[in-house]
């Protein structure tokens, strides 16, 4: 899979034991479809290995085409690095 090449690139952060990899999008704008497509391809490799990945603080725009596109189910939604509930 070849890097996704941004100047404002999420900021991974992985769990404690490295199981669950969570994407803060908060400052990751003008995200698109083929974006969330290879996100939704990263989590099945992780998912294969035994770990999985999550996304977080999703800025607004990213949270209208996440909607839009129905992806609830190939990418949950983690906590926010606020230490908030999930949205």
């Amino acid at each position: 899979m070849k890097p996704i090449k941004r100047k404002d690139k999420p900021n991974p952060a992985a769990s404690a034991d490295g199981s669950v990899l969570t994407f803060d999008l908060s400052r990751w704008s003008g995200i698109t479809t083929a974006e969330f497509a290879r996100l939704v391809l990263l989590r099945s490799e992780l998912m294969a290995q035994g770990r999985d990945l999550r996304l977080a603080d999703l800025s607004d725009q990213a949270r209208i085409l996440y909607e839009v596109c129905r992806l609830q189910d190939a990418l949950p939604l983690g906590k926010s690095s606020g230490n908030a509930s999930e949205r």
